[in-house]
């Protein structure tokens, strides 16, 4: 295949024919790889005069400026999956935003940016609405996708990913998790959130398949989808990990069920022990692995077979990549084992760089594959990777430097939990016990921390706030403190 029809086919749907590329669990319905490129040619067509760019024969050309912003408001259906690979086949720089965020957030992005067109999915439903866009604006060549950096649409602030950065992480993921044209995966996580994103990349890269469901770990309908449709593997955060311990996931029948993967955080030590050990019994694995929007997705996994003896780690770089600490002060790479310091990730899915204004679309690649995460941590001897918290999540409290992370990893011991502090007081909120029991957690936090009584406020809450990537909602819980 051409430079120029991989730009246009980035997963070369075209050249897997009739083999299953998605299923509609809402349906039933399956779409060859055929058919889910004819679909996605047949949209770009429409955005703007580029029918010629959606020919195998038509010239492409790397150094056109002229090119469209669409904006595709994105859900669990199979209709922003074909929006998305429309974009990409008509060359457009594709903002992936969450279809049910609020309507005010995706004006103010939409004023900032000037969209030439909006894609509205419904199931397999396409809603297009042609924008006045930006003649004046430049879009770079490289530029493909951009993804909020806060998994909603309320920070202007975007990541540039280019088609390059795409298949580079989608190759390593696909490389690590051995993934083959008989793998099988479940949507659940959202299209765009990363960590979903790369879910379907790496599948589409791969030749494998994924049953579409907009069903939360909480319904028996996505776990009946997976079992009926023979999905092999499923991708969860900490918080749906948690959740799927109460719905009683150890004792479903899902005999295809081979690979759970876990990023988007850390998962308690316990839980992660506990799915290690469940998956090894019915001869599958479970992969710890880390990662951040600007790396396209991943930047590490620990191999199940390390997992007994590497308890906390989030393991090796990816396959092309590379993780290295560096000290906070030099910024020289630390070479002795257990030195705390920043992670810092090199390699061929590190974002071009940021924009937090249309004129910065037109940018290249400011990062030159290097990206300091914002995350401390350690390597140990044989070269495994431990974060133990942010540079940001830290709170002053009578002069202590506490980092609010740990405070949490304490608290998910006993089960769901998320703290935030004004750096006078830090507040804890929990979906577990009584008021006898938040007393002896204060008593037990002040005790560990040698902070007074009063410093710690614990409140129970129905539900943790979460943000559609499945995150703890920190900004909110933030507001309940003021």
């Amino acid at each position: 295949m051409s430079e120029s029809a991989r730009a246009r086919d980035p997963w070369q749907l075209a050249e897997r024919g009739e083999t299953t590329a998605l299923v509609d669990a809402a349906s039933g319905a399956q779409i060859t790889y055929r058919e889910l490129h004819e679909r996605a040619l047949d949209l770009a067509a429409q955005l703007g005069d580029l029918s010629a760019l959606a020919r195998p024969s038509a010239r492409f050309d790397e150094s056109r400026t002229a090119r469209p912003l669409v904006f595709v408001l994105a859900a669990l259906d199979v209709g922003s999956i074909v929006a998305y690979l429309a974009a990409l086949a008509a060359h457009a720089a594709v903002c992936l935003l969450d279809r049910e965020s609020a309507p005010l957030l995706r004006e103010q992005l939409a004023e900032r940016y000037r969209p030439d067109y909006v894609l509205t999915a419904r199931g397999s439903d396409i809603e297009l609405v042609r924008h006045a866009g930006d003649p004046g604006r430049t879009i770079h060549p490289a530029l493909s996708v951009l993804l909020s950096t806060s998994g909603t649409t309320g920070s202007p602030k975007l990541v540039r990913l280019s088609h390059d950065n795409l298949r580079a992480n989608a190759r390593s993921i696909a490389s690590y998790l051995e993934l083959t044209p008989d793998e099988r995966a479940i949507s659940s996580l959202p299209f765009h959130y990363s960590y979903g994103l790369s879910v379907l990349n790496s599948h589409l890269f791969a030749g494998g398949s994924v049953v579409v469901s907009d069903q939360s770990v909480m319904r028996p309908e996505l776990w009946s989808a997976l079992r009926e449709h023979a999905c092999t593997s499923f991708a969860g955060v900490p918080y749906a990990y948690q959740i799927m311990r109460r719905v009683g996931f150890d004792k479903m029948e899902l005999p295809s069920l081979r690979t759970l993967t876990q990023a988007g955080g850390k998962l308690p030590d316990n839980l992660t022990a506990h799915y290690q050990k469940l998956m090894a019994a019915r001869g599958g694995r479970f992969f710890t692995m880390y990662g951040q929007t600007e790396a396209t997705a991943r930047m590490s996994y620990l191999p199940p077979a390390r997992a007994a003896d590497k308890p906390g780690s989030i393991g090796v770089a990816i396959p092309e990549g590379r993780l290295r600490v560096v000290d906070l002060g030099s910024g020289e790479t630390v070479r002795e084992p257990l030195t705390t310091g920043e992670l810092v990730y090199s390699g061929p899915n590190v974002m071009l760089g940021y924009a937090s204004t249309a004129d910065e679309l037109a940018l290249g690649d400011t990062q030159h594959g290097e990206l300091r995460t914002g995350d401390l941590g350690h390597a140990d001897a044989e070269g495994f990777f431990y974060v133990t918290g942010r540079l940001k999540r830290f709170a002053k409290v009578y002069g202590l430097r506490i980092n609010l992370d740990d405070v949490e990893s304490q608290l998910r011991q006993h089960g769901p939990a998320a703290v935030v502090s004004d750096d006078e007081r830090i507040s804890v909120f929990v979906e577990f016990g009584e008021p006898a029991e938040h007393e002896l957690l204060r008593a037990e936090l002040a005790e560990i921390y040698k902070l007074n009584l009063n410093t710690f406020r614990v409140q129970r809450v129905s539900s943790l706030p979460l943000l559609a990537s499945g995150k703890i909602d920190y900004e909110s819980l933030q507001q309940r403190t003021r």
